[in-house]
């Protein structure tokens, strides 16, 4: 359709842009909240803090988090090395 595809890609791009932020802007114009809740009034204390641990499957949620940020941080780690002394060493050795 289009002669180049750099301008094929622009072009898609600002028509997705476009639509991305008119329906945005048209939920955001008339999306109304009509829940009223009452207020909530309780003493922070560490038992109350404390009482979801008491549950299995919070628990088990908080160790999936744990681990999944845990992997993240040592996948981003390697990555990094990877790119520092493999791919730069690697190009020091051609030139």
């Amino acid at each position: 359709m289009f002669g180049d595809k750099a301008i094929g890609f622009q072009v898609m791009s600002l028509s997705f842009r476009l639509l991305f932020a008119l329906l945005v802007l048209l939920t955001g114009l008339f999306a109304r909240e009509e829940i009223q809740t009452p207020i909530v009034t309780t003493k922070l204390s560490f038992n109350e803090m404390a009482k979801p641990l008491s549950l299995r499957p919070f628990r088990q949620y908080l160790g999936m988090f744990f681990v999944l940020q845990m992997s993240m941080a040592i996948m981003s780690g390697l990555f990094f090395f990877y790119v520092d002394f493999h791919i730069t060493k690697f190009s020091t050795f051609i030139s």
